[in-house]
């Protein structure tokens, strides 16, 4: 990547061979130009929504804040960082469940996410920790730019400026007038899953956060047939509705909750504090990879005659998603199925729902072995893949 900052190196992640795609676009490279014409060197910029690391990587001189719902992308900044030979201080990364401890900011370069109401979310806890007259500059390609992001912007913070398109990029400019004023934080999303008397209360960035998704309700009508475990995994966990039937299902078995958006981790944890209520064997981790699970989330315990019990998960419970932002790609869901296969123990189980057209009944021969269709609509089919 070549700006007016430098010549870096930046890769996405999860890491893939033969990586077709890039770790960022025209609207980086417009608001990092945007930024450098400012001339504002000296002031640590606070960052939105980085998707790769490529705004903090090149900034990383000015010690910027950066603020975001993906530990995907807080992972990937802390790669690229290292990738190019930058210290890791250098980038303070700040999770969307806090609000990072910075007054009087003046300059905020934000891409705008394509749900509208997370960016809401983030403009509201953004305007109390504004300068008068902040510099705010948001950015997306013309295509995945909503229409309502400028008026958004201008209800919360002030005047808008809409620029030209460069490279089928585009900024919104704003001064903002609205900096230092509280603003009241969007309200959790209520839903009922009364099938299964279970309540969810989640945070704006869930999906389908204000209703189960159809192919989780479709997962849930199978758990019928789901095989006891001692360590069960609630894989991309989303509101954590599955992980918490299977918990009901089986009140004995450890259960991890997983997902990359720090939204829905947090919203799981509130949902079976709501359902379940606590307890001393369950874990919630937002992670962008499913190899924690061999560390923090089953952590090594022995039998009193000393022998060790294992660890690994033996159930792993996941409904994948088949986007990265507003990239529709099947890598994600096909690294959580390759990921799943290197952590479950011997025996154990991959359950999977996903969408009928879908390429990953070849995946789970290749890896697997094989598998079992345990059901199938017009839409949507759950699978059983056994780690032999």
């Amino acid at each position: 990547m070549q700006t007016p900052f430098g010549h870096f190196e930046l890769q996405r992640l999860p890491l893939r061979r033969r990586e077709t795609l890039q770790a960022w676009d025209a609207a980086d490279e417009y608001l990092l130009q945007h930024h450098a014409a400012q001339r504002r060197g000296d002031v640590s910029p606070l960052l939105l929504n980085d998707n790769f690391g490529a705004l903090a990587i090149n900034l990383a001189r000015q010690q910027p804040v950066s603020w975001g719902d993906s530990a995907t992308a807080h992972a990937a900044t802390a790669y690229n960082l290292k990738l190019n030979a930058l210290s890791e201080k250098s980038v303070l990364c700040v999770p969307s469940t806090q609000v990072p401890a910075l007054q009087g900011v003046t300059d905020v370069l934000i891409r705008v996410p394509k749900n509208l109401a997370l960016f809401e979310q983030q403009l509201r806890q953004l305007r109390p920790l504004l300068a008068a007259q902040a510099q705010v500059t948001a950015a997306g390609m013309v295509k995945h730019l909503p229409h309502g992001a400028k008026p958004l912007m201008e209800q919360i913070l002030g005047p808008c400026q809409l620029s030209r398109a460069e490279k089928k990029a585009r900024l919104i400019h704003c001064v903002a007038e609205q900096g230092g004023q509280h603003i009241e934080a969007l309200p959790d999303r209520l839903c009922e899953v009364s099938e299964w008397d279970i309540q969810l209360s989640n945070q704006v960035n869930v999906f389908a956060h204000d209703k189960l998704d159809i192919g989780a309700r479709f997962f849930l009508e199978q758990f019928h047939h789901l095989p006891a475990a001692q360590r069960i995994v609630d894989l991309g966990c989303g509101s954590g509705v599955l992980g918490i039937a299977a918990q009901k299902q089986q009140p004995h078995a450890a259960v991890t909750f997983i997902d990359e958006s720090y939204m829905a981790v947090a919203s799981a944890k509130k949902n079976y504090q709501i359902n379940i209520g606590d307890g001393d064997s369950v874990r919630f981790i937002a992670d962008h990879q499913l190899p924690a699970c061999r560390g923090s989330a089953f952590k090594p315990t022995c039998r009193p005659e000393g022998r060790p019990t294992p660890t690994l998960p033996d159930l792993i419970l996941c409904n994948p998603p088949f986007h990265q932002g507003n990239t529709i790609s099947e890598h994600i869901a096909r690294g959580m199925i390759q990921q799943s296969h290197q952590a479950l123990a011997q025996g154990g189980e991959l359950w999977l729902v996903f969408n009928r057209h879908l390429s990953y009944p070849s995946l789970l021969k290749r890896l697997f072995g094989g598998f079992e269709t345990i059901a199938q609509n017009k839409k949507f089919i759950v699978t059983r893949a056994v780690k032999r």
